[in-house]
């Protein structure tokens, strides 16, 4: 693939070439002068799922025109694309302000040498490199886009964020949600889901906190054009600005909806910002208390921001039996009364698991530190007979 388009540029130099010495000038003594030319490059992606399938080169001739030419990797195309310059991001969409020749079916390249815009305004080579755009190349009579380039401040930088979804509620439905910083520092969005069903219509939502608790929604991103969804985020719905580096921090979580037949599920979500997971994590045992055959494990995972996520697994549970999950003071051995300290989150039914995320309050400090040098418990009890089914010591008291 390389290969195939570094043979596109030697094509492309040498029709350059033959323009410069076309728009070559003499001096005073008859020698021939040569016009530099000034050049800066973009990717250009698939729709289908953002990977790099090309180029786009700006040319400065130096003569007051421009010249754009589009390299398209590996091309099996029945019929020529039609290509266009347009303003805004390609995400949002935006008015085309020049009509681009065609990409050959054969070669994949498309040249195209101008210095006015479809309206006739002069185009500035210094403008576009900061213009607010876009280049689409898609299929004759609205077959579609092909690929895409953002270009001027909407260029990437490459610097990038990836996330993964976690399938809920046994979807099969994966996926992966990627940041990326542009020029200006607002930030294209990708959502890119894997085994969606082709019956099935979806929506992602940026929401505030964690996904354990959070329950207001800030932003919807863009359609999904089947598996991909590409936004321009630069502010909420609210209208607050929100920067790719201020994203990068934020206390958020994206949620995954899938609608069918008219019923609409949470199907996956991702903490994302200082929610994020540290490598950092402790695990202790689960003991069955009361010859009730219940035990299980503890897992305590570190996020960016000091919080915890705090998943309880049981195992030999009974399914229509209710357990709350409560935090106690000193050993379970012991026999000093023990002060409770905080109610976790209960057991579900379903799965024989409990997830709470561990934060400070006015009245309680907590959080992966506190958590894992804590002088405490847990207890797992069933709220039919109040007895204490399972316990496991934390922290300073784990073995």
């Amino acid at each position: 693939m390389t290969r195939f388009l570094a043979m596109k540029k030697i094509l492309l130099l040498f029709l350059g070439a033959v323009v410069l010495v076309s728009c070559t000038d003499e001096d005073d003594n008859g020698n021939i002068i040569g016009i530099e030319t000034e050049t800066n490059s973009y990717f250009l992606r698939s729709s289908s799922d953002g990977t790099s399938i090309g180029e786009v080169i700006l040319e400065n001739n130096g003569d007051n025109t421009i010249t754009i030419n589009i390299l398209v990797e590996e091309p099996n195309f029945e019929e020529a694309l039609q290509v266009h310059l347009h303003a805004a991001t390609a995400a949002e969409g935006g008015p085309e302000l020049l009509t681009l020749n065609n990409v050959d079916p054969e070669t994949g390249i498309s040249s195209t040498t101008f210095s006015s815009w479809n309206d006739g305004t002069e185009a500035v080579y210094e403008q576009l490199m900061i213009i607010d755009g876009y280049i689409d190349v898609h299929f004759p009579e609205e077959g579609g886009i092909y690929a895409f380039s953002d270009i001027g401040f909407n260029e990437l930088t490459g610097t990038s964020q990836v996330y993964n979804f976690i399938p809920l509620n046994n979807s099969e439905v994966e996926g992966t949600i990627t940041l990326e910083k542009r020029l200006d520092n607002t930030t294209l969005v990708t959502v890119n889901l894997t085994n969606p069903s082709p019956s099935a219509q979806y929506a992602a939502f940026i929401y505030e906190d964690n996904a354990l608790d959070g329950v207001n929604s800030l932003f919807q991103f863009g359609n999904f054009n089947e598996s991909v969804s590409y936004t321009q985020l630069e502010s909420f719905s609210e209208g607050t600005e929100i920067t790719f580096d201020e994203l990068l921090i934020i206390d958020g979580h994206i949620k995954l909806f899938e609608t069918i037949n008219g019923v609409t599920t949470e199907i996956a979500n991702a903490d994302i910002g200082n929610n994020l997971l540290t490598e950092n994590s402790e695990e202790y045992t689960v003991i069955a208390q009361n010859d009730s055959g219940i035990d299980g494990s503890i897992l305590v995972q570190e996020r960016i921001n000091g919080e915890a996520i705090l998943t309880i697994t049981l195992y030999g549970f009974d399914s229509e039996t209710t357990y709350s999950v409560v935090l106690f003071t000193g050993e379970m051995e012991s026999t000093e009364e023990a002060s409770t300290v905080i109610s976790l989150n209960p057991i579900d039914g379903a799965n024989g698991v409990s997830m709470t995320n561990l934060s400070s309050t006015e009245d309680l400090e907590m959080g992966f530190d506190t958590f894992t040098g804590f002088d405490g418990h847990v207890r797992i009890i069933s709220t039919e007979d109040n007895l204490i089914v399972a316990s496991g010591n934390i922290g300073l008291n784990a073995e």
